[in-house]
């Protein structure tokens, strides 16, 4: 609430520097934390208007990065059909994501999930070889840290094992679980591993308890975000890599934040009874 007291008070948004100078600053130092927890000693991040969009964000990325000349060519630069994995158990963005870019929804495959609801990376790979022997072209699997549902967590260093033999881009979807790098109680072994992923989404307005809407955006490489999506670089400080009329939603994140409420003490009793499963 006290961050929403800022935020109301100040009645800016985070277009430039030379606007909210202190926002700005604030941003740049939550996030490169975010990212250091993750496991990550640099890397980029972006604050986004929720976490399906954040979703979207890596799925772009993560094609941009396999064709570079897709932003100026269109389909014309893949020559051949995409496809991306994910749980039968994912966030329904993910699919959306799929229909959005125009992959096609046939185009996102649902990997089978066990009697826990967390993806088998077996049945993944075999997936894969599936596709590969169709000619298909993979390039994307999303692996979640706490699904909708029922709170499953997928297996991250067996589907980061397969990601790499077929060097694929891998996205984590902890806009549920993310909060749960805080915990010393939690962290592993159901985030172990999440520093090897290419991207991570987390929505700090969930287990970390911070006012909605907060949702961030975070990529292993500092190079994803203006490549893919803009035309034109200004200096770090900030144009390219966001929307121009944003609100400032990262106040709540910096006074959450705070040792004394952050961490186990953030999972409350519902949490903490989901997670022991």
């Amino acid at each position: 609430m006290a961050g929403e007291w800022l935020t109301a008070t100040a009645n800016t948004n985070m277009f430039t520097y030379e606007i909210a100078p202190v926002f700005i600053l604030m941003e740049h130092v939550v996030l490169q934390k975010m990212r250091e927890l993750i496991g990550w000693s640099g890397g980029d991040s972006i604050l986004a208007p929720g976490g399906s969009i954040s979703n979207l964000y890596a799925f772009l990325a993560a094609r941009h990065k396999m064709f570079p000349a897709y932003k100026e060519r269109g389909l014309a630069a893949i020559g051949g059909q995409l496809v991306m994995f994910t749980s039968d158990q994912c966030h329904y963005s993910v699919k959306s994501c799929a229909a959005v870019c125009g992959l096609g929804t046939d185009n996102c495959v649902m990997v089978p999930s066990d009697e826990r609801g967390r993806m088998i990376p077996s049945k993944l790979e075999e997936l894969i070889l599936e596709r590969k022997a169709k000619g298909h072209i993979p390039f994307f699997v999303n692996a979640t840290a706490g699904t909708t549902v029922i709170g499953a967590f997928d297996p991250i260093p067996e589907i980061a094992d397969i990601c790499q033999r077929h060097q694929l881009w891998l996205h984590i979807d902890a806009a549920w679980g993310g909060g749960l790098l805080l915990s010393r109680k939690y962290r592993h072994p159901r985030m172990t591993g999440i520093e090897r992923a290419d991207s991570v989404t987390w929505n700090p307005h969930k287990l970390m308890g911070a006012l909605l809407q907060c949702s961030t955006i975070h990529f292993k490489e500092d190079v994803s975000l203006p490549k893919s999506f803009w035309s034109f670089a200004l200096p770090r400080v900030e144009l390219f890599r966001h929307p121009s009329s944003r609100r400032v939603s990262l106040a709540c994140i910096c006074i959450t934040s705070d040792k004394s409420t952050v961490g186990d003490r953030a999972l409350n009793e519902r949490n903490s009874c989901l997670l022991e499963g």
